[in-house]
This record gives C-alpha cells, sequence and structure tokens, in this order.
C-alpha cells in the first residue's frame, strides 16, 4: 500500500509520481505497469492541478494506491472543482490528421488514460472529487 497526500502543483505531482514509480520497482518487476502507472499518474494528477484547482497551489491531493496479484489499484480525492458534468469525459482519441496547425491542443490525455486503465471511475462526493483506476498487471503493452 503507498498513501500520500501532497499539495496542489506540478511540482509535488512529479515527485509523488516518482516516488510511486520507486514504490513499485521495489515491489514488483513489471517494467509494463511501472510504465503505464508512470502515464496514468502523471495525466491524472496533472489534470487536477491545472483544471480542478486553475494551478493554483492551495488545494491538496489525496493518493492511495494499493499493489496486488491482480495490478495497481488508484484512489485520488481532491476538493477542487468538480468534472463538467459530474463525469469523465469519454476518452475518445482526437482527430490526429490535416496539418500541424490544426490538431487539437487537449483531449490525448484522456484518450491514454482511458486506454491504459481499467475500471476508470469518477464521482463527485459532497466536495470532494473521487477518481479510482485499476492498472492490470497482465495487460499487454499496446493502447490503440
Amino acid at each position: 500500500m503507498f498513501t500520500r497526500t501532497i499539495k496542489s502543483s506540478l511540482v509535488e505531482v512529479r515527485g509523488l509520481v516518482a516516488d510511486v514509480i520507486t514504490f513499485l520497482d521495489r515491489h514488483t518487476r513489471n517494467v509494463c505497469l511501472c510504465q503505464r502507472a508512470e502515464i496514468v499518474l502523471a495525466e491524472l494528477l496533472n489534470n487536477i492541478v491545472e483544471h480542478a484547482y486553475g494551478n493554483a497551489e492551495t488545494g491538496s491531493i489525496a493518493f492511495h494506491a494499493i499493489l496486488s496479484e491482480a495490478g495497481l489499484g488508484i484512489t485520488v480525492r481532491d476538493t477542487g472543482r468538480p468534472m463538467p458534468g459530474n463525469s469523465l469525459p469519454d476518452g475518445v482519441r482526437p482527430a490526429a490528421d490535416g496539418p500541424v496547425s490544426s490538431l487539437p491542443e487537449g483531449g490525448f490525455g484522456w484518450f491514454l488514460l482511458h486506454s491504459l486503465a481499467q475500471d476508470l471511475r469518477y464521482e463527485r462526493q459532497q466536495q470532494t472529487n473521487v477518481t479510482f483506476c485499476m492498472l492490470d498487471i497482465s495487460q499487454p503493452d499496446n493502447p490503440e
């Protein structure tokens, strides 16, 4: 089990992600799981800092992970702004054809999260955002 609460800042997120990867490396030699965890955590936590808290370093993020034979269960809690419509973005891959100048700036993060994580869920509990996902230890490393 790995639990930590950090300030809502990109520097704190970077440190937390590094510490989780060290924890995973110490407890499992599954390189694929470590790589997926690094991407998922960076995307999920950076979204909280940038969107839920609007880059204000006034909030906190509570992180809890449990490593089991099945994989890594992750629960993240924050008291920032709720997700639009109180639901997760759908994770549809944004169109990436055409000239570079016309490519969308956002949307790829949620596509990655939906591709790399299983059982991705979000709910608003009173004034708290709760996001959960599972990283299956046996999932092959080949997102679309």
